[in-house]
């Protein structure tokens, strides 16, 4: 089997897009409905908030677009990986910190949503939601099928996006209504969230042999991805 060429730059509207409007709902949020929600004359939010949320975005962005989604999409599993810690550990915390409180409340105020929040932003119910996204995007045939759908592969990366903003709301929630864990509490909490993922990592690391997993949509040097799940 021949060297794959590293892929070209292609463009990727529907992550531009995404990212875009997503930014354009924040600085609208700030400007219409943040005047409405602070104290006259405070500001709708700091200027650490507003460095966060746009570190957030442009961390969606870098994971999301070309080079990294392209290497990750059809050549280096590795990359593929990157995206998902880059989502996990950078732009969902990330995000959390750049959102004032009078946002989120606007955010969870379809009734049941800030109610649904509580219950899951608590020691065990966070962990069995992170870590059950964890184990499913792992399995063989959620790998499979994620290679040879776009759409399934966005909503794996939003469920993954999901699960971050979940397990990061008791270190990092913007809500006195979802209360933060003591710190204590929330370094153990964050190091058993890197319990189960090294159970994947062991197989990856110790496997005797990649899996080859045949796909159409690349078809350069072989038609074929080393996926090593």
């Amino acid at each position: 089997m021949g060297r794959a060429a590293f892929p070209g730059w292609s463009p990727h509207p529907d992550v531009w897009l995404l990212v875009g409007l997503l930014g354009a709902a924040y600085a609208t949020a700030l400007a219409r409905l943040g005047p409405k929600r602070v104290l006259p004359g405070a500001p709708t939010a700091t200027g650490l908030e507003v460095a966060c949320f746009s570190a957030g975005l442009l961390a969606l962005l870098v994971a999301s677009d070309w080079p990294v989604h392209d290497v990750g999409e059809g050549y280096l599993y590795t990359a593929h990986m990157v995206q998902h810690l880059t989502y996990t550990l950078v732009a969902a915390p990330l995000l959390l910190m750049g959102t004032p409180a009078w946002l989120a409340r606007e955010v969870l105020s379809p009734p049941g949503a800030l109610a649904l929040v509580r219950r899951l932003a608590r020691f065990l119910p966070a962990t069995i939601v992170f870590n059950a996204v964890i184990v499913f995007i792992h399995i063989p045939s959620v790998v499979d099928r994620s290679l040879h759908s776009g759409l399934f592969h966005f909503g794996i990366h939003t469920l993954v996006v999901v699960s971050a903003l979940v397990v990061w709301l008791p270190v990092l929630s913007p809500l006195p209504e979802v209360p933060r864990f003591a710190p204590p509490l929330a370094m153990l909490f964050l190091f058993m969230q890197s319990m189960l993922p090294t159970v994947p990592a062991s197989f990856l690391t110790f496997g005797d042999h990649p899996c080859i997993v045949s796909t159409s949509r690349y078809p350069a040097s072989g038609a074929s991805r080393r996926s090593t799940t």
